[in-house]
């Protein structure tokens, strides 16, 4: 407990938490960005890196590309590392908690922002299918949060969030499995958060919306136009709007935030 005296009538102020004056040096916080070696994932990496994190740029195949993410943060003056896992099942989980602590340090700022999905009727959706999208989406975001939690417990300081996406709010026609798991991640994130709050420890989930990566990749001119049209702001989201808004919530202005889903869709949900 910090007590301080206010300069305007001398009242005595008490916070539970040590108050870091403006401007003051802040000790290099490390992130641990997961399905970092692509779009949204590779957009907060950057970000991150930019705004003086050192970045664990975690990925499941995509080593290269995850090397070339390393590359650009590094070339920039910053500190990063690449480090592949299958975040699905406890020991990769593990393995790749491991080579971010012996690599950086311990994890301070968790972006749970890996996931799988692919396109399934629900009618088509076999149960194999079903258990191995939430082991990704949603069982390895449990298992990465056990991993660092401690850690940011004893730092009295910590930053968990999640990309979850609108598709946990709206259902999908394509993907229960996804929506499934998207939508249990913020149970998740509000969980934590009423857990972890005293210790300084906050958990939120970013919900993406039509969002301009990969997965859009097979679309053509016209189908992309009708689909930006269908966004009250008239256009498809980029990976830069999703990482502005985690960075934002890795950050000092971030602190009374907790237990929230942001959207990021352009007003499209609604």
């Amino acid at each position: 407990m910090q007590t301080v005296r206010s300069e305007a009538g001398g009242i005595l102020l008490h916070n539970a938490f040590p108050i870091v004056p403006v401007g003051a040096p802040m000790k290099r916080r490390i992130a641990w960005v997961t399905g970092a070696s692509h779009g949204i994932g590779r957009a907060i990496a950057l970000r991150l890196g930019r705004d003086g994190l050192a970045v664990a740029v975690g990925y499941h195949k995509g080593e290269d590309a995850a090397e070339e993410v390393v590359a650009e943060i590094t070339s920039a003056g910053g500190k990063a590392l690449a480090v592949g896992g299958d975040l699905g099942t406890e020991k990769g989980v593990e393995g790749a908690h491991k080579k971010v602590v012996e690599g950086l340090g311990p994890v301070s700022v968790l972006v749970a922002n890996h996931g799988a999905y692919r396109r399934t009727t629900f009618d088509e959706l076999g149960l194999d299918e079903w258990q191995r999208g939430l082991s990704i989406n949603l069982t390895g975001p449990f298992l990465l949060t056990r991993r660092v939690l401690p850690t940011m417990r004893e730092q009295g300081w910590g930053r968990l969030v999640y990309t979850g996406s609108i598709r946990g709010r709206t259902g999908s026609s394509h993907g229960a499995h996804y929506a499934a798991a998207k939508a249990a991640l913020v149970g998740l994130a509000r969980s934590v958060a009423n857990e972890a709050g005293a210790d300084a420890v906050t958990a939120n989930v970013v919900a993406p919306g039509m969002i301009d990566t990969r997965v859009l990749a097979g679309w053509d001119e016209e189908k992309r136009e009708a689909r930006a049209n269908d966004v009250p702001l008239k256009r498809l989201g980029r990976p830069e709007d999703v990482a502005g808004v985690v960075a934002w919530l890795a950050s000092e202005d971030a602190s009374y935030v907790s237990g929230a889903v942001v959207p990021v869709d352009g007003a499209w949900s609604g």
